[in-house]
Order: C-alpha cells, then structure tokens, then sequence
C-alpha cells in the first residue's frame, strides 16, 4: 500500500553516481525536493523515472529525472522546467493555495560547494564564460553563480597575498592582478591593504 506522505529529497537521500545532475541542482538551491510521482523502469533498486518538484529561495523547478543505468551504458536523462510567478499564480487558482516556501537551507556540502566554485572560476576566466552562460549551463541562477564566484575569488585573493602556490593560475600573473585587483575593491583596512601591498610588489616584477 503506498504511502500518502510526500517523500523529501535532500543531498543525503539522492545516490549522486545515478543522478549527477539532480544531485547537483538540490545542493545548489539549498532547498527541498519533493517526489511528485514515480515510474519503475526495472526491477532494480532505484531504477525509476522521478517527477520532482524543487523549492529553493525564491526558485521553483519542476524536474524529470531518470538515472544513469547500473551498467553505465545510458546517462542520466534530466529535464528541468522553471515555474515563474505567472505559473505560480495560475496553479494556486487551480489547485490549493501553494504553501509558504521555505528560506532556511537543507545544508549544502561544503567540499561540493567548494569544487563547484573552483569549476565556475575557471569557466570564467579560462574557458571566458560569461556570468549569464554558465548559469545556462549549469542550469543554476545568475545570482548563484556570482556568489559563488565571489567567494572564491576572495579565498584565491588571500593564498595570493600569502604567498601560496595556486595550481591553476600558477604561472599567470596577469590573472593574479585581475584577482587582487577585484579584491581590493571589495574590502577594506587591513586585509585591503595586503591586498594593494602584493599588488603593487607583483605589478612592480
């Protein structure tokens, strides 16, 4: 007999080798994902076809969500759809009034959160992606990306100021200015001054 409490998806109930890309997405919008139906595609643990609907601040998606094959021969299928305030509105005429959507966060990993910078990091300044394209590629919000961003400018702006090797961008001293430059312009006192000390020592090289 089937259950009739709605099942909550978060971080640690998605298998991320399966379902990379919703994985992904809930751990991005630090929201709640809810399985609005389920289609079996095999006898297999696991192996079905998610409708879910995903709640993060301010954001809702409806997701389509089959997992990679246990063999790895077929990829994981994932469809995603944005519902706007117009939808919204059009649903809460049509069904129940859509429940309060929740602000506080699930809790995102900090090491993904911490691969996903360093990926977004590179997209912009090596691979030249705007803000705008890797949203659209990553199939996250603009203001995510930028936060993202930011923070892991800051991070690569201190092992900068303190001298530490960075891999990525070790032998680019023109990136490094870019980074410190930024820096500078967002801080203050102490930690800004570092920043225009390094600066104007490796400018000056």
């Amino acid at each position: 007999m089937a259950s009739d409490k709605i099942q909550i998806l978060n971080v640690d109930t998605v298998n991320k080798e399966l379902r990379p890309r919703l994985y992904e997405m809930i751990a991005i919008a630090g929201g709640e994902a809810y399985i609005l139906s389920r289609e079996e595609l095999s006898d297999e643990e696991g192996d079905e076809k998610l409708l879910v609907l995903l709640i993060g601040e301010g954001t809702m998606l409806l997701i389509e969500d089959t997992p990679k094959s246990l063999d790895g021969e077929l990829d994981e299928i994932y469809k995603a759809l944005l519902i706007d305030d117009t939808a919204k509105e059009n649903l809460a005429k049509i069904l129940v009034p859509i429940a309060k959507i929740r602000k506080e966060s699930t809790g995102r990993p900090k090491v993904y959160l911490e691969d996903m910078a360093e990926t977004i990091f590179l997209e912009n300044y090596i691979d030249n992606l705007s803000i705008k394209k890797i949203s659209f590629k990553r199939n996250m919000s603009p203001t995510t990306v930028q936060k993202l961003l930011n923070e892991y400018r800051l991070k690569l702006a201190d092992r900068i100021a303190n001298g530490e090797e960075i891999t990525i961008i070790e032998n680019d001293t023109e990136n490094k200015l870019k980074i410190l430059e930024w820096a500078i312009s967002k801080t203050e006192g102490d930690k800004r001054r570092k920043y225009e000390q390094c600066y104007f020592k490796m400018s000056s090289l």
